[in-house]
C-alpha cells in the first residue's frame, strides 16, 4: 500500500474539513484511528481504550465499539464479551444521560446536514471498490472482514440518509478511514487492470476536484478562507 498516498486522500476532507472544523468530533474520531492503528497489530483491547477515550470527546464514537468484533479470525467470543462489557460501560458513563436529548435532536426534529449525500458518497464509493477487489483484497490483506463490514455500513448510510441527514452524517465521519485505506491501497488492487502510476494519479485528481468543488460551491466555505485558528491568531 501507498501510505502517501492515502495522507493525500485525507487532505481535502478529513484534514482540511474536519479536523479544522468538527473540534470535539475531530478529537474523537483521531482517538478511533489511533485505535484502528492498534487494532490493525492485533491489539484489540488498545482499540477498545481509544475508542472509549474518543466517546468521552464526542458520544458518536460508542459505535466504533461493535466493529472490533470483527478484526482478526479467532477469539471472537471474548472480543463480542468484551465489546459489550464495554458498550455498557461507556453507555452508562457518557451516554445514556444524553440519549432521550440526542435521538429528539438527531432524529425526531430532523436536523438536516448539508452535503450529507455527498459525503456519504465519498465514503460508498470506496466500499464498492473493496467489494469488486474483494479477491486481491483478501490474497494481498489479513484484513478484510473488519473493513468489509464498514463497507457494508457504509452503503447501508446512503438509504438512511435521506431520514436523518444529520444523524448519519455524523457516523459517516468516522468510516472516512475506509477511503484512506482502499484507495491507498487501489493501485496494487486493480494492478491487473490499470497500471499503478495511472490508478495514483487519478485518485489524486479526483480527491483535487473534492476539494476544488468543496471550497467554491460549499456553505460554510468562506468560514475556512482565510482559515482562523485561535492559537495562530493570539501568538501571531
Amino acid at each position: 500500500y501507498n501510505p502517501w498516498l492515502g495522507l493525500a486522500v485525507a487532505v481535502p476532507y478529513l484534514i482540511i474539513v474536519v479536523y479544522m472544523g468538527y473540534m470535539r468530533q475531530g478529537v474523537a474520531l483521531g482517538l478511533v484511528m489511533w485505535g484502528l492503528a492498534e487494532l490493525s497489530r492485533g491489539k484489540f483491547w488498545k482499540f477498545i481504550f481509544f475508542v472509549v477515550l474518543a466517546t468521552s470527546f464526542h458520544k458518536s464514537a460508542i459505535m466504533m465499539v461493535a466493529f472490533g468484533i470483527f478484526a482478526g479470525k479467532r477469539g471472537k467470543l471474548l472480543k463480542a464479551i468484551g465489546v459489550i462489557a464495554a458498550l455498557v460501560g461507556v453507555w452508562s458513563a457518557f451516554v445514556s444521560s444524553e440519549a432521550t436529548a440526542l435521538w429528539q435532536n438527531y432524529v425526531e426534529a430532523q436536523m438536516q446536514s448539508q452535503g450529507a449525500i455527498i459525503r456519504v458518497v465519498l465514503n460508498t464509493i470506496p466500499a464498492l471498490l473493496l467489494f469488486y477487489f474483494r479477491k486481491e483484497w483478501q490474497k494481498n490483506f489479513n484484513d478484510y472482514i473488519f473493513w468489509k463490514m464498514i463497507a457494508f455500513a457504509s452503503i447501508v448510510s446512503i438509504f438512511l440518509v435521506k431520514f436523518a441527514s444529520t444523524a448519519v452524517d455524523r457516523m459517516a465521519l468516522y468510516f472516512i478511514p475506509l477511503q484512506i485505506v482502499v484507495y491507498s491501497r487501489l493501485p496494487l488492487l486493480a494492478k491487473r487492470k490499470i497500471s499503478p502510476a495511472n490508478t495514483t494519479y487519478l485518485i489524486l485528481f479526483f480527491y483535487f476536484l473534492v476539494l476544488v468543488v468543496w471550497l467554491n460551491f460549499s456553505a460554510h466555505a468562506n468560514y475556512w478562507i482565510p482559515y482562523k485558528n485561535v492559537l495562530f491568531n493570539e501568538l501571531f
